[in-house]
This record gives structure tokens, C-alpha cells and sequence, in this order.
């Protein structure tokens, strides 16, 4: 083994400037009676047979430990998923620049919120707000659903045949099968959203808003109680122009965290090249918050609507339905139920 010899230098001078410089620095500073100790010293030069034992058991290692297995993959669970169009989970990790819509169950007081909002007028929000919650009943949830639009048609869509403000329970056909509560008021006032709707809604499932154009400074609290907003879209210019007015509305009203806006087209004809156009339009500017559903044009659905609403039956035909069953299932991916716990103590038997 060949022997290394390490060669002893000095650093005498160096520490003697050093010493002179802070001397000079004292007095310029007017602090010559203040006494100065040098408190630097040489550097240590390692023993012969240490060195020998480094060279021969080589060099030292510079290269960082890795990380422990639990702390690795805490990180890489802590990491969300991204939800790709068909609403399953991808395996690469959405970009830190973007924002991931919740895809967990909420752990707070209040269950998950759906606001359905537009700036436009006639887009079908009431519509999809009704159908969404009559299709998440059908598969066996008790949605609430509030009209917050200051019209309080929204009771007329599960066979009411009179406007009046209050909580009201409908219950669809069939026996043993889940019920809908809708909430309406005389006047959407701030006093209401603090103490009568968020009161219904912490004993809810879920809750469906139906939120009107016209609320000023209320949209800023409606937003902040949402988990996901759903824009309904037409296929014509009035739709197309009111997507970049949403997106700038939410980013001035929202000033806590902001939820995630998604995009459906409604009435939509997948045969009718106009209606594609404004599809691809929308598209460019949304990306993957443009859903891949859409709602077909529905002519029962359509004259229902337009007619007596105390009386006629305004219920999607099969293939709207179907439409809707699966934005329901969408929206239970994107805003699961809050998770049920197991209750601690000992069972027993009754």
C-alpha cells in the first residue's frame, strides 16, 4: 500500500492579516482601548495513519443518504392524482401549476356541494340541477337541492303544484326509495345562507345549488360552500362568450380556495356540425374541464318545460335519462360522499 504524506502548512500569515485588518477596524471604529482576542486558529492536520486507513478503506462517501421507504412514500401519497375525462384516477400526478379537483371524501361539517351556475340566461340550470338530484337518487342517495335563484321553480320539477318558501320532501315512485328535500325562501339574504341553508345542509348527503346570475355579493359565499361549480353550455355564441366571463367572475369572487369549475354541454346534437364547432371551441379554451358528457336535446322534455309546469311531467326520456345517470356517477367520483367511520367500542347483541 503506498503511503500518503500529508504536508504541514502553516497559516501563520494569512491569520497575522487578518488580525491587523479587524486591529484597523477597531479604530476606525474609535474602540482602540477595547482589547481583541484572536480567536482564530490553524487548521488540524490529520495524522499519517489516519490518512492511511482513508485511503485504504476509500474515498469518503459525498453522495446524500436516501430517503427512508415511510418517508418516500408518504410523499408520494401525498401527491393527488390527476382526474383524467373519464373521471378515473391516471397514474401520473397533475402538474403542481394545476389545480386537482377534490377527489376524497369531505372531512369537514358539511357534505359535498354541486353549485349549478351561468351568467346566461336559458342554458337549462334549474333543469340540470333537478335531473342531476333525481338521478342521484335513483341510485340511492338523498340529495338536497336549494334554489338559490330567486324563482323558486325548482319544487315544480318533482311535481309541486304551488310556490311556497320553506323545506319540502318529495319522494319519487317506488317503494323504499330515497327522497329529495328541496329549499326555497321568499328572499336569497345573507341571513338565510348562514342559518337556514347551512343548517340543512349539515345533516345532508349532498347538496345540489342552484344558483341564479343575479345575486351579487352573495355568489362570493355561495362559491366558498362549493366543492365542484357545473356550468350548463348551449351550442350557440351566447354560451361560448359567457366561458370566459364565468372563468374571470370566479377568480375576482372566490378569495378563499377557489372550487373547480367543470363545463357540460346541454341540448346537444353530436350529428349537427354547429354543435360540434362550438364543442371543439369550448375545448380549447377549457381542456379537460369540459366534461366528455353531454345532454341530449330531449323534445318531451323540452314542451314539458315550456307548458304548465303544475301539470305536465317533466322527466327526461330514456336517452336524456341515461345522460344524466352518468354525470350523476361522475359527479360521485369527483365529490365522493363523506366516508362512514366504524364506530369504537364492543358489539353486542340485542
Amino acid at each position: 500500500m503506498e503511503k500518503i504524506e500529508i504536508q504541514d502548512v502553516t497559516l501563520n500569515k494569512p491569520h497575522r492579516e487578518l488580525a491587523n485588518d479587524v486591529a484597523m477596524l477597531f479604530s476606525w471604529a474609535k474602540m482602540e482601548n477595547t482589547p481583541y482576542r484572536d480567536f482564530s486558529r490553524p487548521r488540524k492536520t490529520p495524522s499519517a495513519p489516519i490518512v492511511e486507513k482513508a485511503v485504504a478503506d476509500g474515498p469518503a462517501k459525498s453522495e446524500a443518504e436516501p430517503l427512508p421507504a415511510t418517508v418516500t412514500s408518504f410523499v408520494a401519497a401525498s401527491v393527488p392524482p390527476e382526474l383524467g375525462t373519464n373521471g378515473t384516477a391516471s397514474v401520473q400526478a397533475a402538474p403542481p401549476t394545476l389545480r386537482t379537483p377534490a377527489t376524497h371524501p369531505s372531512s369537514g361539517k358539511l357534505a359535498p356541494v354541486v353549485a349549478v351556475y351561468s351568467v346566461a340566461g336559458g342554458v337549462g340550470k334549474t333543469t340540470l340541477a333537478a335531473n342531476l338530484g333525481k338521478a342521484l337518487c335513483s341510485l340511492g342517495e338523498q340529495p338536497l337541492l336549494v334554489d338559490v335563484s330567486s324563482r323558486g321553480h325548482l319544487p315544480f320539477h318533482f311535481g309541486a303544484t304551488e310556490s311556497k318558501a320553506g323545506s319540502r320532501k318529495f319522494v319519487p315512485p317506488g317503494e323504499h326509495a330515497p327522497f329529495i328535500h328541496v329549499l326555497t325562501a321568499d328572499a336569497v339574504t345573507n341571513e338565510w345562507l348562514e342559518d337556514t341553508v347551512k343548517h340543512a345542509m349539515s345533516g345532508a348527503q349532498r347538496t345540489i345549488l342552484d344558483i341564479g346570475p343575479l345575486l351579487g355579493g352573495l355568489l362570493s359565499t355561495m362559491f366558498e360552500m362549493s366543492t365542484v361549480i357545473l356550468v350548463p353550455l348551449l351550442p350557440d355564441l351566447n354560451s361560448i362568450s359567457s366561458v370566459a366571463a364565468i372563468e374571470s367572475l370566479l377568480n375576482v369572487q372566490s378569495a378563499g380556495p377557489k372550487p373547480t369549475v367543470y363545463y357540460v354541454f346541454n341540448q346537444f346534437d353530436q350529428h349537427k356540425g354547429n354543435d360540434q364547432h362550438a364543442r371543439d371551441i369550448v375545448a380549447r379554451q377549457c381542456g379537460q374541464r369540459l366534461l366528455p358528457i353531454t345532454l341530449r336535446h330531449d323534445w318531451k322534455l323540452t314542451e314539458a318545460l315550456h307548458g304548465d309546469l303544475s301539470t305536465a311531467d317533466p322527466t327526461p326520456g330514456p336517452e336524456l335519462s341515461h345522460d344524466y345517470v352518468e354525470l350523476a356517477l361522475w359527479v360521485r367520483r369527483v365529490a365522493p360522499l363523506r366516508s362512514a367511520a366504524v364506530l369504537p367500542g364492543r358489539w353486542s347483541e340485542q
